[in-house]
């Protein structure tokens, strides 16, 4: 196959600097994945995306001068059939994986060179929902509790409480029912039509342009009152700025300059309207709410310090406070605001 040599080298070569390759996380897309070696080092295949040096990975930037500047890792791909996956299925086989095949992978999935495969599950520390109803108090009707075990609402949002409010709109038209279709687009959809007033307006407009006579200005005037503005806009008069002249030795006649007044019919017309109160409910971890009195507590890394400096995804800790009850406490900060992956074998990968 296309690229096979290729794929065995780049395999070979991250084997012999990080160890045995022991499996390969499926994360999502087609591209995106991590090899994981023995030697600890977790190697995104999309390193630029992911912040990865691939400076770090030598072999890789040789193999890249036997593709003509290709980045090998951009060739291993999965989820479905071509030339991507059997790129990948090489490299595997060259790791010695039992399993190779890759075309049916549905990420999130685990592959270990024995063959099994761990499924897992994709969490979200923070998630946001819209509700809304006539009122708030129907709104707040329907909020559901989340199904998700450790997770409860945090806090509620107002986006809109449903009060009563106008739009005014002015369109070009003498139909009341095309001012109010206008109108409509300018306010949410799902508003309750409270009441309508429409005003009759009158506007003139006036063009300037060349012309040798009256007839021929007043011609011109009027084709460029387009077959839409027709039923809205009409030719009010013709004046003349600028009378023409003869042309030289008396022949023909040079161009005038004469202005178009244009009367333009409009409409205004106030909608008033009660639009669907909105709320953003804000679901969290439970372990944001105080243990004493279920108040949210605030969140801060100020005055987290740790030893042997940065910390990994996994051991960063975020600080809570309850200002009511003065207790603080800490927490692993990814499961408070961040992403991770829920494994059945009950490990964790943050993302």
């Amino acid at each position: 196959m296309a690229y096979e040599q290729q794929m065995i080298a780049l395999a070979k070569g991250a084997m012999d600097l990080h160890g045995q390759l022991k499996e390969v996380i499926f994360l999502s897309k087609n591209k995106d994945s991590v090899l994981v070696f023995s030697d600890g080092t977790a190697l995104p295949v999309q390193h630029g995306s992911h912040g990865y040096d691939i400076r770090r990975e030598p072999y890789a930037l040789r193999v890249a001068a036997g593709l003509g500047g290709t980045d090998p890792f951009s060739l291993l791909a999965f989820g479905y059939s071509g030339t991507g996956p059997a790129c990948y299925a090489t490299f595997l086989r060259a790791a010695g994986f039992k399993q190779t095949d890759v075309v049916d992978i549905e990420p999130p999935l685990k592959l270990r060179a024995d063959g099994s495969k761990v499924g897992g599950a994709r969490r979200q520390a923070k998630r946001e929902t819209e509700v809304s109803g006539k009122s708030l108090e129907e709104a707040r009707q329907k909020i559901q509790e989340p199904g998700e075990a450790g997770t409860c609402i945090v806090r509620e949002e107002v986006l809109c409480d449903g009060s009563e409010a106008t739009k005014t709109a002015t369109v070009d038209t003498v139909s009341p029912e095309e001012a109010e279709k206008t109108a409509k687009k300018q306010i949410p959809f799902t508003a309750e039509i409270l009441g309508r007033e429409v005003v009759d307006k009158q506007i003139t407009q006036t063009e300037k342009f060349d012309a040798t006579s009256k007839t021929e200005a007043s011609e011109i005037a009027l084709k460029r009152i387009g077959a839409r503005q027709s039923s809205f806009k009409s030719l009010a008069g013709i004046s003349c700025a600028v009378k023409p002249r003869r042309g030289i030795f008396g022949w023909g006649k040079r161009t005038g300059k004469w202005e178009a007044a244009y009367t333009i019919q409009r409409k205004e017309i106030t909608l008033r309207y009660r639009p669907l109160a909105v709320l953003k409910i804000h679901y969290g971890p439970k372990k944001l709410k105080c243990n004493e009195c279920g108040n949210t507590m605030t969140s801060t890394t100020e005055g987290v310090n740790y030893v042997g400096g940065r910390p990994s995804a996994e051991s960063a800790l975020l600080k809570l406070r309850c200002e009511k009850c003065n207790i603080t406490r800490f927490e692993r900060r990814w499961e408070i605001e961040g992403e991770w992956i829920a494994w059945e074998d009950g490990s964790n990968t943050v993302l």
